[in-house]
This record gives structure tokens, sequence and C-alpha cells, in this order.
């Protein structure tokens, strides 16, 4: 999986889908957690194209 397909398939889109009446998941708490999903993210990609188990586990 790409690190863009990490981006667009985040498990708060099937959240939100999910939380029809969105009683669940407020919007402030799907932004922070898509916030603190794309930082992770990012800090992978920092990491280079093969990163090893333990240096994925340090973030």
């Amino acid at each position: 999986m790409t690190f863009e397909e990490l981006r667009k398939n985040k498990p708060t889109v099937q959240w939100i889908e999910e939380d029809e009446d969105g009683d669940f998941f407020t919007e402030e708490n799907i932004s922070a957690t898509n916030k603190t999903l794309d930082t992770y993210i990012e800090s992978l990609k920092e990491l280079g194209d093969q990163p090893t188990e333990d240096e994925i586990q340090e973030f």
C-alpha cells in the first residue's frame, strides 16, 4: 500500500459511513483523528521505502 492509499483509506472514512446519525463521532473528533493519522503517515514516509519493523514501532 502506498502512502497516498493510506491517506485515502483511513478508518475515519468507514466510521463516518457507519455513524449515519452522527451520534458517535463528531466532526471535531474525526478531524482530530485525521490530523493525527496524517502526521503519522508523514512520519512513516520520512523513514523511506523499506523501514524496519523497529523503526516503524518507534513512531
